[in-house]
């Protein structure tokens, strides 16, 4: 009967979040129901085959073996580079098991080695057709536009802003549907090589494979529900990808790949020292009016109720909750940092763990708001004021999005 009771949550979660958003909507009248049927459909029937279809889990533990290897390859460059210092077992024999791991030493080599490849395999026209395939499938699906299925459908190789490159020449002409349809994908999705760096943690890669697959249709369905199509896009019936590589040669694109992956390895560890640092003042301030105070605890109790329609056992939803605030509010990264030390205490259910993964797995915070609209602004500058208007609605579709997520695979596990 506890089963059956945390399955029917799910679902119960999943129909409330659907009618939070039509509540929001800012025309409920054009809302296309067939397209949120169809979109919710698509997102439970990718979830249900990557988890529970033998061929789907074993296509993705394909995929899961393919991003290992990925990691230990980028391991033997850190090695040479910084010699000792990226041996995590001789690290741990010498210093003890709880300093095995150089953060700065593990996550700059793994980022940069992504982006070289990312970068290769589209100077080779690779990922553009294995792009143009799934964007070819959501236009004619859901009935979605060329430029916002392709951006969405990118998103979850390069990048919540990088995507948006394939499609910069339609950005200027895009109705406002399409806009938040883009940003919502961005933060409904993760990049690969932050793909590569949470499993790195101990998080389990076929679900953050998985993850991001499902917050594909799961981003227009929100999207379209927040902000329905009320004119024709340029791209209603087209699928183009125009973007080619720059580069002249095979080692221009891998050295412009590995600067881009420097850059990202910069940015990811100066946002990790001032977020935990700010976390831990305002902490210090919190303690100070009441030490039984701490962030963790102020949004562990702020996201309960959501956290509880997800279908997680009521042993585990104080935590999970911490975990979704402290993505929401700071970022996805330290949520994971969070949410690994907890893996390896083995305090948590199987099905907590997978949910968490779930609805952690996204760039939906804050910080992206202002990531977004910068980067997008750069490439349109005439739409920047439309860009700021529905950065907020973005994160909160893309958060929301994450949630649905969690809630299917609640159902099904």
């Amino acid at each position: 009967m506890d089963i059956i009771k945390e399955k029917a949550i799910g679902l119960v979660g999943i129909l409330a979040i659907i009618l939070i958003s039509i509540l929001f909507s800012n025309n409920k009248k054009l809302i296309n129901y067939k397209l949120i049927v169809l979109g919710l459909t698509l997102q439970i029937i990718t979830g249900f085959f990557i988890l529970r279809v033998p061929l789907g889990k074993y296509i993705f533990g394909i995929l899961a073996k393919g991003v290992t290897t990925i990691l230990e390859l980028s391991r033997v460059g850190g090695k040479f580079v910084f010699g000792p210092l990226a041996d995590q077992t001789l690290l741990s024999n010498t210093f003890g098991a709880s300093n095995g791991f150089i953060f700065i030493i593990q996550i700059v080599p793994t980022i940069v080695f992504i982006c070289a490849t990312v970068s290769a395999l589209y100077y080779f026209n690779i990922l553009q057709y294995i792009v143009k395939t799934f964007a070819w499938i959501f236009n004619k699906l859901l009935g979605v536009s060329g430029a916002e299925a392709l951006a969405n459908s990118v998103v979850a190789i390069v990048g919540q802003v990088e995507s948006a490159i394939i499609i910069q020449p339609y950005l200027s002409k895009m109705t406002k549907s399409e806009i938040l349809t883009i940003m919502t994908g961005g933060m409904a999705c993760i990049s690969g090589s932050l793909m590569a760096i949470y499993a790195s943690f101990g998080v389990k890669t076929e679900y953050l494979l998985a993850a991001s697959f499902m917050a594909i249709p799961g981003s227009f369905v929100l999207s379209k529900i927040f902000y329905p199509e009320d004119s024709i896009p340029l791209t209603k019936n087209l699928v183009n990808i125009d973007f080619k590589a720059s580069e002249k040669n095979l080692v221009e694109s891998i050295l412009d790949g590995a600067y881009s992956g420097i850059k990202i390895s910069i940015g990811v560890i100066a946002m990790l020292i001032a977020f935990i640092s700010l976390i831990a003042m305002v902490d210090k301030i919190l303690f100070i009016l009441n030490p039984a105070l701490s962030l963790k605890l102020i949004f562990g109790y702020l996201f309960t109720p959501i956290v509880y329609l997800l279908g997680i056992p009521s042993s585990d939803v104080h935590i999970a909750a911490q975990l979704l605030g402290t993505k929401i509010s700071l970022n996805e990264f330290v949520a994971y940092l969070d949410f690994s030390k907890i893996i390896s205490e083995n305090t948590l259910s199987p099905k907590t763990i997978a949910i968490i993964t779930f609805t952690l797995c996204g760039f939906a915070n804050f910080g992206s708001i202002a990531i977004q609209v910068g980067g997008l602004s750069q490439m349109s500058p005439e739409r920047k004021s439309d860009f700021a208007e529905l950065g907020f609605k973005a994160m909160l579709c893309g958060a929301l999005t994450s949630c649905i997520s969690g809630c299917i695979v609640g159902m099904i596990l």
